[in-house]
């Protein structure tokens, strides 16, 4: 499974062209999910933050390798996604996310560009989320915040 489907398994409509994908969310609240994310661990943060706006408690497994990337991401999750009101666990190879009453928070960016990236998603939907060290996606995509500002 795919990003992608996974959005889809979440609630969200897809529609597929030859300009490209559109994703739209349910119009209502997003469905939580228990996934094996261990052929997508890239793709673990974006889904992590997403679940902060999902109906229920959401179960990512089998992504113990993102312990040992540019940072140890599930230890970033677990922390940023407290800061913004959920409650998140991270154990040696998943994590649990209950959303809570969010609210906006300074995210701390460990110099890993995909933490940046992935919580910068949030402001889209959740006012005073403020990425600190927003340079550190020079790594791979030096334009994201100008980019992903077109968005807004």
């Amino acid at each position: 499974m795919g990003f992608v489907a996974l959005l889809e398994r979440m609630g969200c409509s897809v529609v597929q062209s030859s300009a490209g994908i559109e994703v739209r969310g349910p119009g209502g609240r997003l469905r939580a999910f228990d996934a094996d994310m261990s052929a997508m661990p890239d793709a673990v943060l974006a889904a992590a933050v997403t679940a902060l706006f999902a109906d229920g408690t959401t179960r990512i497994r089998n992504v113990g390798n993102l312990r040992i990337k540019e940072s140890d991401r599930l230890l970033a999750l677990e922390t940023e996604l407290r800061k913004l009101g959920a409650d998140a666990r991270a154990d040696a190879d998943s994590l649990v996310i209950v959303p809570g009453d969010l609210r906006g928070a300074e995210i701390a960016t460990y110099d890993d560009h995909r933490v940046a990236m992935a919580f910068a998603l949030a402001g889209l939907k959740l006012p005073g989320v403020r990425i600190r060290d927003p340079h550190c996606v020079s790594k791979s995509w030096p334009r994201y915040f100008e980019v992903f500002s077109a968005l807004r």
